[in-house]
C-alpha cells in the first residue's frame, strides 16, 4: 500500500455538445481524466434495455480498469463521428503511448503504465518451466526446488505462496485441495528472483528499492515439472495520486 495520497491537480476542462452527444471532460496532471458522455437521443436508437443514460470515463492510476472504460466511451459514441473523434483527440493526454497503430489497446503498455503508477514490478506474463517460447530452461526449476524444496510438487496443493514469518501453513480450498504458505525472509525471496529469474532482478533492481519493498511470489504448479512462477515486488513508500473530484 502506498505511504500516503496525494490530489492531482485539475489543468483544465473541456466540452463538447451537438444533436447527439453532450461532452465534459475534467483534466488532471500524471495524465489523469474524468469525463460524462451523454447520449441524448439514446431513446430513438435501437440499442439493449437498460444502456446507461450518461457513460463515464475515469482515466486514474488503474490504467487496465481506465481502458475499459475508455473503449466503452468510444462505443457510446459511435452514431456520431465527429463527437467521437473529437474525444479521441482530447484523450491522447491519457491514452498516449497505450495503443496501437489498429487503434487496439497495447497490453504490454499499458501494464507498464499502472505497474509504474503502482510503484510496482511484476513478471506479468509468468514464467512457466514447460514447452513454450517463453519458458525458463528446466535448471532454473531444480535451482528453484534446490533453494524451496517445501514448495516442490503436491497434487494436492495447488498454490503456493512465499509469505513472512518463517513457519509453513496448509489452507484448504472448497475445491478440496490446498494452498501452502511458506514463510521466508524478505532477503531470501530476493535471492531466489535472483537466482532463478536472473534477468527479472536485474529489472528489479533497476526500478525499486530494496531495501524497502515488499515481495510477493506465488508457484502454481501444473504438472510434476510444470509450474507458473509468478512474482511482483513494489516499493512500501510512495505517493498515489488521486483526483481531487
Amino acid at each position: 500500500m502506498p505511504e500516503r495520497e496525494e490530489k492531482a491537480k485539475l489543468l483544465g476542462i473541456k466540452k463538447f455538445s451537438n444533436k447527439e452527444y453532450s461532452i465534459k471532460i475534467e483534466f488532471y496532471d500524471h495524465q489523469m481524466a474524468y469525463a460524462d458522455i451523454d447520449d441524448k437521443l439514446r431513446w430513438r436508437r435501437r440499442q439493449k434495455k437498460n444502456r446507461p443514460w450518461m457513460t463515464f470515463l475515469i482515466f486514474d492510476g488503474c490504467t487496465s480498469e481506465s481502458m475499459y472504460d475508455y473503449f466503452d466511451c468510444l462505443d457510446t459514441l459511435q452514431y456520431d463521428k465527429v463527437a467521437r473523434r473529437w474525444f479521441m483527440r482530447q484523450l491522447r493526454y491519457c491514452t498516449d503511448g497505450l495503443l496501437l497503430p489498429n487503434g487496439y489497446q497495447d497490453y504490454e503498455n499499458v501494464y507498464e503504465r499502472m505497474y509504474q503508477n503502482e510503484h510496482r514490478t511484476a513478471n506479468r506474463y509468468n514464467f512457466c518451466f514447460k514447452d513454450s517460447k517463453k519458458a525458463l530452461p528446466p535448471e532454473r526449476l531444480k535451482t528453484l526446488l534446490d533453494m524451496l524444496p517445501e514448495a516442490a510438487y503436491d497434487e494436492n496443493v495447488s498454490v503456493t505462496f512465499l509469505g513472512e514469518g518463517d513457519e509453513t501453513r496448509l489452507t484448504m480450498q472448497k475445491s478440496g485441495k490446498y494452498v501452502r504458505d511458506i514463510g521466508k525472509p524478505e532477503s531470501f525471496r530476493l535471492e531466489l528472483i535472483q537466482k532463478v529469474l536472473p534477468d527479472f532482478y536485474e529489472k528489479v533492481k533497476r526500478e525499486r528499492t530494496l531495501d524497502n519493498c515488499t515481495i510477493k511470489t506465488t508457484i502454481t504448479w501444473l504438472a510434476p515439472t510444470d509450474c507458473d512462477l509468478t512474482v511482483e515486488v513494489q516499493d512500501n513508500d510512495y505517493v498515489y495520486y488521486v483526483m481531487d473530484r
